[in-house]
């Protein structure tokens, strides 16, 4: 069976209050590795996106679940990163006719960004499931849903189930904001009959027993995404077959080979937005490979 595709879209312009979306996919990516079927999940990231880029992720990965972290506003739009690193709004009727066009795999949405509630309803006459915010929500509020949905997601819990979940754990940290997360369906759509990892993952080793890990974080142009075998790295560009091989069962490895790729992307960023997301991930590896040696 294929594996499940979560793509992560991150945008926080340079004029916007800064966001802890290095903090969110870091809690998603930890929470699906403790899940019993973690090899059924591929995380794909892109960051400083800007509305093309979203256009152009769509149509190479084929996602099923779609993830929005960025400002929302109270005019009902999400802010993604323009071509000036400053912020581009996009409407819930573009998103509306975005996931009209490109549905392809897509079963769920979700929009992790302030009064977002509006985009997730518009998204959801066309999509079964979208999630939206139907307030402000907090850094830790949203962290601790994003990484209990897709946990539940990766036990095979449906997308109900995962939702309840997500609400639960901000709960659990003692945040009042439970109320605000929103479920949305499309017409004659049940979230408790969705499961989106079935059980032909069971036979899969668990947790405990293999070295595999779910994903590196990559930028708005390619991601690095690790597979369930932890022996090979996809660059996310299509040419998976001229890539060496490279051992990534010690943490270390993992966070070295990390690094070099967004060293690499860092040298030929050109924009100062994409630039500045890049060196924030950089800086995070880097303490990363410190503290594992």
């Amino acid at each position: 069976m294929n594996k499940i595709k979560i793509l992560f879209l991150a945008a926080n312009p340079r004029s916007t209050d800064r966001l802890a979306l290095d903090d969110e996919i870091r809690a998603i990516e930890q929470k699906i590795r403790a899940a019993e079927h973690r090899d059924a999940l591929v995380l794909i990231s892109k960051w400083a996106v800007r509305p093309d880029d979203v256009i152009q992720a769509l149509n190479e990965h084929t996602p099923h679940v779609v993830h929005f972290s960025a400002h929302g506003s109270e005019a009902n739009e999400i802010l993604l990163v323009g071509n000036d690193g400053e912020e581009k709004p996009v409407s819930a009727n573009a998103l509306r006719a975005l996931f009209s066009t490109l549905k392809d795999n897509v079963r769920v949405v979700v929009f992790n960004a302030c009064f977002a509630r509006t985009q997730a309803e518009a998204v959801a006459e066309v999509i079964d499931c979208a999630i939206g915010m139907n307030d402000e929500i907090g850094d830790e509020a949203a962290i601790a849903f994003s990484g209990s949905f897709y946990r539940a997601l990766g036990f095979g819990r449906s997308v109900q189930e995962a939702f309840d979940q997500g609400k639960l754990a901000i709960m659990f940290e003692g945040i009042a904001e439970e109320h605000v997360p929103e479920l949305l369906v499309k017409e004659n759509v049940d979230a408790s009959e969705i499961v989106l990892v079935d059980e032909s993952f069971s036979a899969q080793p668990s947790a405990a027993s293999d070295n595999r890990s779910v994903a590196i974080v990559g930028n708005a142009a390619s991601s690095v995404i690790v597979t369930g075998d932890s022996n090979v790295v996809s660059t996310g560009d299509g040419n998976d077959a001229a890539n060496p091989r490279v051992n990534l069962s010690s943490p270390a490895n993992m966070w070295a080979q990390k690094l070099a790729f967004l060293q690499e992307q860092e040298a030929i960023a050109s924009d100062a937005a994409q630039k500045f997301a890049i060196q924030q991930q950089i800086a995070e590896a880097q303490r990363k490979i410190a503290d594992l040696s």
